[in-house]
């Protein structure tokens, strides 16, 4: 429900208790078109079911090396981190800058060479509604659930949410449990308890999308700051719950 009202449910579970779905094969879920906490779209669009992970990027870019975590219990299963903007799609130096390049993306970067071996000309980072329209799924809270009395005020926001326990992997329920080593704070080693989750681990928004709070954060395709960075959402691992929340970024 959202705050009590029903919303529709589109889940398959088999995505999570199969891991060829995390490593080897790419599972997008279409999005209808509507109006969400007064977010427009006007058609229906795919979104990918997990983040990508390093299995995927494995098979796309021929190697994960980037990642930071990289234990090998899981490892294909967690996300891929510590991406540029330019490696996921394209830099000014490839005559890529978007909006000026419109829907144009270098052929070498991750989106290119997944465009050539999908055949999908339109896939693309999500524009920055997009992405939050995906993540609510009809709900109109704090964060996708659509339970009412979740806030992240005083120290629901800077310590422990319950809420948020559940939905995806932030600060203190395994992602950063040490305050007192400089950042990073988890080692590169680390298994999947800590760090970065194996996608799927967390429940799902109503639209079958996982770890939409939480675990890394994920690009959008406007700037933030022009010629600086670009748009993300989601908060990561590291973050504390109010920067996990749908509207944060």
């Amino acid at each position: 429900t959202n705050a009590g009202a029903v919303v529709e449910s589109v889940i398959w579970t088999g995505v999570t208790t199969n891991d060829i779905y995390k490593t080897d094969k790419l599972v997008l879920r279409r999005i209808p078109a509507g109006v969400s906490a007064g977010i427009g779209m006007a058609k229906d669009m795919y979104v990918g079911v997990f983040e990508v992970t390093q299995g995927q990027w494995s098979n796309i870019m021929g190697s994960a090396s980037a990642a930071y975590f990289t234990n090998a219990t899981g490892r294909m299963s967690r996300p891929m981190e510590q991406v540029s903007y330019n490696t996921m799609r394209g830099a000014p130096g490839n005559g890529i800058d978007w909006p000026a390049s419109g829907t144009a993306v270098y052929s070498e970067s991750f989106i290119g060479k997944l465009r050539r071996r999908t055949g999908l000309e339109a896939l693309d980072l999500p524009f920055f509604d997009q992405w939050t329209y995906a993540c609510q799924a009809g709900t109109t809270t704090w964060f996708n659930d659509g339970e009412a009395a979740a806030n992240v005020s005083g120290t629901n926001g800077s310590g422990t949410n319950v809420w948020l326990e559940v939905l995806g992997r932030y600060k203190y329920n395994g992602g950063c449990p040490y305050e007192d080593v400089p950042y990073p704070y988890v080692e590169r080693d680390c298994t999947p308890e800590h760090g970065t989750a194996i996608v799927g681990s967390y429940r799902p928004n109503a639209w079958g999308l996982y770890d939409m709070h939480g675990n890394v954060f994920e690009f959008c395709l406007e700037w933030h700051t022009v010629n600086i960075d670009r748009k993300k959402r989601s908060g990561n691992w590291d973050s504390i719950a109010t920067n996990c929340r749908s509207a944060a970024y």
